[in-house]
């Protein structure tokens, strides 16, 4: 078997970090960076991260992207330790241009009403 893509990228200067943490009692209406209910929040990070992690501390669930991934595609983990390959409404995406965060209020398990959510990303 031959791998047919293989792409790798080493940072030699500094890497850039941002984290945060949310919590409201209603997230789709409190979050919205557009103001409109159940439209996404969007994290402008300031630079294109190649790892990113979203977690429901609550509720012990978290999904990972990494660089290479498609944008909305990301691996859930949750506490029992099933891991899913989600590539199917995606809870949350990273722009492939501007590297914004953009996390969706909807029809979330990472982010929902009263429960603390931490995110971190690098790159």
């Amino acid at each position: 078997m031959a791998i047919t893509v293989n792409t790798h990228n080493k940072s030699t200067g500094v890497v850039n970090h941002a984290s945060g943490a949310l919590t409201a009692s209603d997230v789709s209406v409190d979050f919205p960076t557009s103001g409109v209910a159940n439209d996404p929040l969007v994290i402008k990070l300031g630079f294109k991260p190649t790892y990113v992690k979203v977690m429901n501390v609550t509720d012990s669930v978290f999904g990972e992207w990494y660089e290479g991934m498609a944008a909305g595609f990301y691996t859930l983990t949750v506490i029992a330790g099933d891991k899913t390959y989600v590539n199917t409404n995606a809870a949350f995406s990273v722009d492939p241009t501007t590297g914004d965060l953009s996390i969706e209020l909807d029809t979330n398990v990472l982010i929902t009403d009263a429960d603390l959510t931490v995110w971190e990303a690098r790159g």
